[in-house]
């Protein structure tokens, strides 16, 4: 049992601990026990049980790391490696600008009034997937978000690295009608 006063935990659901120094506490703990049953002998079933689970875990992480890249794959990038859509600036950085508009109607004035300097124009057609909302295989299989993800170039989930976004500000211009007042 390991009790501390104030733990820490990563992500909404608490569900794994953050705290530095009892994460490695915790960490050392377990395995030592594991190594000690797994050397004692632990029950044969449930050694493969646990060895089966192990196996399953890999092969699960695997198969999500190929539909995630080949999704990123899929999302009609042009020879750049960018969105096809993408009107993209000529710089890149903190000063840049990315304007994600409502489909290629509303592309057209917005590439035709910016400063193709620094600012890059992305249309969007329909509405693009509730990230907040909708689990990880719902955004990744999303052409739309992802899209979004690689213009923007600074990842997803674990490998998010803001420090790699190729723009400074990302503006999102909508109608005001029933079609952009779900932007909110």
């Amino acid at each position: 049992k390991v009790t501390f006063p104030e733990p820490q935990f990563r992500g909404q659901t608490k569900g794994e601990l953050g705290t530095p120094g009892v994460q490695s506490i915790a960490y050392e703990i377990t395995k030592d026990g594991m190594v000690a049953w797994f050397d004692g002998g632990g029950a044969k079933s449930h050694i493969s049980a646990v060895r089966e689970k192990l196996a399953q875990a890999v092969i699960n992480r695997v198969a999500a790391r190929q539909t995630l890249d080949a999704r990123r794959k899929a999302a009609k990038l042009g020879a750049n490696g960018m969105p096809d859509k993408l009107a993209d600036c000529r710089t890149h950085g903190p000063d840049a600008e990315l304007l994600i508009v409502e489909g290629d109607s509303a592309a057209g004035p917005a590439k035709a009034g910016r400063n193709s300097e620094n600012m890059a124009v992305l249309p969007l057609r329909g509405k693009v997937v509730n990230a907040g909302k909708a689990n990880m295989k719902q955004v990744v299989e999303n052409a739309e978000a992802q899209a979004l993800f690689t213009a923007i170039g600074a990842g997803s989930g674990r490998d998010f690295n803001l420090e790699d976004a190729r723009y400074g500000r990302i503006i999102i211009l909508c109608d005001a009608d029933v079609d952009g007042s779900h932007i909110r």
